[in-house]
């Protein structure tokens, strides 16, 4: 079974809840992301700003200087990287995301996007094509 730590980004992007709305729009342009977790001082996920919610903010221009910890959702949707990769299917289509925080031991380690899990179902399913094409070519057309 595909597990998130085959499957995941190792690189860690993360933000405080004390942080500014511009800073966390610089950060999602800056690392090309879909979502930024917002971080205690233990590097433990406590939500996610995802850039639908900074639109949000922009479409609505409320005024003074509201704060990150506004437009995170909360509890922050996460999976660990052990967790199999049907876990994150489920939390992706669930919570309406395209990248999800990795945690390991409750601690930010990484990011998961579906296009990562999309890659990698699509390699298996070729790989198992090929496997049943050489075997049995009559089922390698059913897939």
């Amino acid at each position: 079974m595909f597990q998130i730590k085959h499957l995941m980004s190792t690189q860690v992007v993360s933000i405080s809840p004390n942080s500014s709305i511009d800073e966390a729009m610089a950060r999602l342009v800056q690392y090309h992301l879909d979502a930024i977790p917002v971080v205690d001082p233990e590097g433990k996920p406590i939500g996610l700003v995802t850039s639908w919610a900074l639109l949000d903010f922009v479409f609505h221009c409320w005024p003074g200087q509201p704060r990150l910890s506004q437009y995170m959702k909360t509890p922050c949707p996460s999976v660990d990287k052990e967790d199999s990769w049907s876990k994150a299917a489920e939390l992706f289509r669930s919570e309406n995301l395209r990248t999800l925080p990795v945690t390991e031991q409750g601690r930010l380690v990484g990011f998961v996007s579906a296009e990562d899990l999309v890659r990698t179902i699509h390699k298996a399913r070729s790989l198992v094509r090929e496997v049943l094409a050489e075997q049995r070519p009559e089922k390698a057309a059913l897939l």
